[in-house]
């Protein structure tokens, strides 16, 4: 059970000392970065529970004031956070050890199995005992899809879903009518961009599919 936190307020001068920036690797090769929140415990040897954070399509540590004022919050409990990034991070991404350009325009779902493994896996490393494993917005999805692998599930103690998203309800209602079409032309042509339709969020087939 997670403490009471009370207010989250703002991140501190001091927390931001304390700070680090991390990588994961997958097993297909790419280097994720991250920021690590460690718990003030830590500096005496012990680490007992971390959120592993996953965010959502996009989002951005600096842009989403909530998982500052989270990793602070946590840290001065004794609890350290990973804010981790997948391979859906921003629109356009390039990412250590991908051949390809990465980014919510072009990932694909399946993928996020590989990038919740290796943010645990990190996590593991470091010396943590016990893991809540937290997605935000898509990312909900995304790590339950990925803790339907007995791998993954068995790394994890429990499962936040914070402000999870129905990407397909969603898409029908933005879309209305096009959604049908760009299904279609996905269906079609994988490999194609949907650019011939009214959103203001580019996307590939791959990604649609």
């Amino acid at each position: 059970t997670l403490p009471n936190c009370g207010d989250l307020g703002g991140l501190t001068k001091s927390a931001v000392a304390k700070v680090k920036i991390k990588a994961a690797e997958t097993a297909d090769g790419l280097s994720l970065p991250g920021l690590h929140f460690p718990p003030r415990s830590s500096w005496k040897g012990t680490r007992d529970l971390a959120v592993v954070l996953v965010p959502g399509r996009a989002h951005d540590v600096f842009a989403h004031p909530f998982a500052q004022q989270l990793g602070s919050t946590l840290s001065r409990k004794g609890i350290g956070v990973y804010y981790a990034y997948n391979r859906g991070r921003g629109q356009v991404a390039d990412i250590a050890g991908s051949a390809s350009r990465q980014g919510s325009v072009f990932e694909r779902w399946d993928d996020a199995v590989l990038d919740v493994d290796a943010w645990l896996g990190r996590a593991k490393q470091s010396g943590y005992q016990r893991i809540v494993l937290m997605g935000h917005s898509l990312a909900a999805s995304k790590v339950v899809t990925a803790m339907a692998h007995p791998h993954v599930a068995e790394n994890v103690d429990a499962l936040v879903l914070a402000s999870p998203v129905d990407m397909v309800n969603l898409g029908q209602q933005v879309y209305g009518p096009e959604f049908a079409a760009m299904a279609d032309q996905s269906r079609r042509d994988p490999r194609s961009m949907l650019t011939d339709f009214e959103h203001d969020w580019p996307i590939s087939a791959g990604t649609f599919n």
